[in-house]
């Protein structure tokens, strides 16, 4: 038969839909042998309960009593009807037993595969387990020479951009060691106050240049934004992100002269030279260069030229490992990349404060100098009209004594007494 349910011809009963479609046949016959045999019944029933002289009423006809022959037939055919009625009845509890019987032989398969799938599931599970390590373990490697591949592209360009910038270092017959850009000296913080105001704005902007180009390599974010010369500013200015008040990086006049004639200026620059140091110190950090100190922080050229020259050799192997460029390890936004950045112990505020403290002492070194020569110059007049006796000239040596290169700010002797 044709099963709506399975969508199949097949001589077995799988659905209840199958089930009544095969019984209604027989249900249907079931019912009119009933039918008749209550019929007949009741025909039986008059007969039987009439008085031999009246006829008995079946529904609205009043049959003879002589009719012994048709309630023979009658009877013969109830027990027909009993014999076929049974019958049906046996078949139906055959059909229903077929039913049972299809039924749990369909579970008892299904009961098999489960079980044959599962049995080998542990094997199975654990084998896709191996495979899955095996196929990360291959991802990760692969990964590992692609990161390798990309960190030794930024050491090489980063390399060969500070070639071209003519990052050196120099060492003097003193044993002092310089360090240029470009062909002019870097200075160093501590060295500003006497620094060449032109050389300093120039070695700034190379250092600018030269640092965006090793960020943008390296694809670091600095934690204060450098922009360069363009069409709105002649020289190149920092700012922090959260402010809105860029800092220079350029003098027009020496830093001493520049603190006392215009404060605004002044603290503007030593922030913007401060976050220049900290930005070449925090790229050397990310780099695989530790900066330890706020005194190592003071030296940007140092830093940038040990950082991406060395020894000679180029950048370190670390060089290009932490980026904010990079997926994974060695992403700088990650936990470990701020691991890294929050254990390091140097602080703007720190290298400001250093930088402004030097500035003030070089401010007392020169008024000391104008006063020992304003000194030196009374003095010359004072003597010069004077005859060179005995007398005069043992306080012109008393007076001399005194007041060339005296030892400290205020370390003054007495004068020797006549």
């Amino acid at each position: 038969m044709q099963c709506d349910i399975c969508e199949r011809d097949s001589s077995h009963i799988y659905c209840s839909a199958c089930a009544r479609h095969t019984l209604w046949p027989i249900r249907f016959d079931t019912l009119l042998r009933t039918s008749e045999k209550a019929a007949v019944e009741e025909k039986i029933n008059a007969y039987l309960t009439a008085e031999p002289s009246e006829g008995v009423q079946s529904g609205s006809k009043i049959l003879p009593v002589s009719a012994g022959k048709e309630v023979k037939l009658l009877r013969a055919q109830i027990d027909e009807a009993k014999l076929t009625i049974a019958k049906i009845m046996e078949e139906n509890e055959k059909m229903k037993a077929g039913i049972t019987e299809a039924i749990r032989e369909r579970n008892r398969s299904r009961a098999a595969v489960l079980d044959e799938y599962s049995d080998g599931l542990v094997d199975r599970r654990a084998m896709a387990e191996e495979n899955s390590h095996k196929e990360m373990k291959r991802t990760k490697q692969k990964w590992s020479i692609v990161q390798t591949k990309i960190a030794d592209a930024r050491s090489y360009l980063c390399y060969e951009a500070a070639s071209l910038y003519s990052l050196k270092q120099r060492r003097r017959r003193g044993g002092l060691i310089e360090y240029y850009i470009g062909g002019n000296p870097i200075p160093s913080l501590n060295d500003l106050p006497v620094h060449s105001t032109i050389l300093t704005t120039t070695t700034f902007g190379h250092l600018c240049n030269l640092l965006m180009l090793v960020s943008d390599y390296c694809g670091i974010k600095l934690p204060y934004e450098v922009t360069l010369p363009g069409k709105h500013n002649e020289y190149p200015t920092i700012k922090a992100p959260s402010s809105s008040n860029p800092r220079l990086l350029h003098l027009n006049i020496p830093l001493t002269t520049l603190s006392r004639e215009n404060s605004n200026n002044y603290i503007l620059f030593l922030e913007g030279a401060s976050m220049l140091a900290y930005n070449i110190a925090w790229l050397c950090l990310t780099q695989g260069l530790e900066i330890p100190s706020v005194d190592e922080a003071m030296h940007p050229g140092k830093n940038l030229y040990m950082l991406l020259i060395g020894g000679g050799h180029g950048p370190s192997n670390n060089f290009g490992r932490w980026s904010h460029a990079t997926t994974g390890a060695g992403f700088l936004g990650g936990p470990d990349g701020n691991r890294l950045i929050w254990e390091w112990n140097v602080d703007i505020r720190e290298i400001v404060k250093k930088l402004e403290m030097i500035v003030h002492s070089q401010n007392m070194k020169q008024e000391w100098d104008l006063v020992e020569e304003i000194v030196g110059d009374d003095e010359e007049e004072t003597f010069s009209g004077l005859e060179k006796t005995g007398r005069d000239k043992k306080m012109q040596e008393g007076y001399k004594m005194v007041t060339a290169e005296p030892s400290g700010w205020t370390k003054v002797k007495p004068q020797p007494r006549s």
